[in-house]
């Protein structure tokens, strides 16, 4: 406690420890050590790298986008686990921004429709934020990183995102899975599959 105070200015008497105890699941946990896995494989890479680490923000980041799929339109609300930018010293002013899915495998990848949440769902609503330009003035280039719990289950996504993409997918997206991300040194480098099957890197 003293070193958040020292160290972020955070006094110990505004922090409730047991706040989160009170209403913490099994699942919010595993999911938070999700995030922060991923987050801290990212971390050590790029100071190793020389290459900053863009942290959005730590507030949810939310907005909503209207989708249309079987003839029906329906608006979601996309809440990314996490908004984080990479920044190369040798290009000031470009900014690579990724948003981060956690993916637990608790969620459906799929659901008859779109009232009930599912991961293509998630998938479609990120497909027409960047169609529709959502997020252009902020985010003018960005691409969705899901890290998910295995690679049975990035096979799954990927099926999940050619549905809705004419049997092709999308660039948009990069699945990966724990195992391989967060015991990987040079997590920038690794080899990561888009929503086309094409190997590609974060680096790229």
């Amino acid at each position: 406690m003293a070193l958040l105070e020292q160290e972020d200015g955070i006094p110990q008497r505004k922090l409730d420890w047991t706040a989160q105890n009170r209403t913490a699941t099994r699942f919010f946990i595993e999911h938070t050590l999700a995030v922060a896995e991923t987050m801290v494989a990212l971390e050590c890479c790029c100071r190793k790298q020389g290459i900053e680490l863009i942290n959005y923000s730590d507030n949810a980041f939310k907005w909503n986008v209207p989708v249309r799929y079987e003839d029906a339109t329906v608006t979601v609300g996309v809440v990314p686990d996490r908004v984080f930018g990479l920044q190369h010293s040798d290009k000031p002013g470009e900014i690579a921004w990724f948003f981060l899915e956690a993916d637990r495998a608790t969620m459906p990848v799929q659901r008859r429709g779109f009232k009930q949440s599912s991961f293509m769902r998630k998938l479609v609503a990120y497909q027409e934020t960047w169609r529709r330009k959502v997020l252009a003035d902020e985010f003018p280039r960005f691409r969705v990183l899901t890290v998910t719990t295995s690679p049975e289950r990035v096979d799954h996504l990927l099926k999940a995102n050619r549905t809705f993409s004419a049997g092709k997918g999308s660039g948009l997206f990069l699945f990966t899975h724990q195992k391989k991300f967060h015991h990987q040194v040079d997590v920038l480098s690794l080899p990561i599959l888009n929503g086309r099957g094409e190997i590609t890197t974060l680096a790229e």
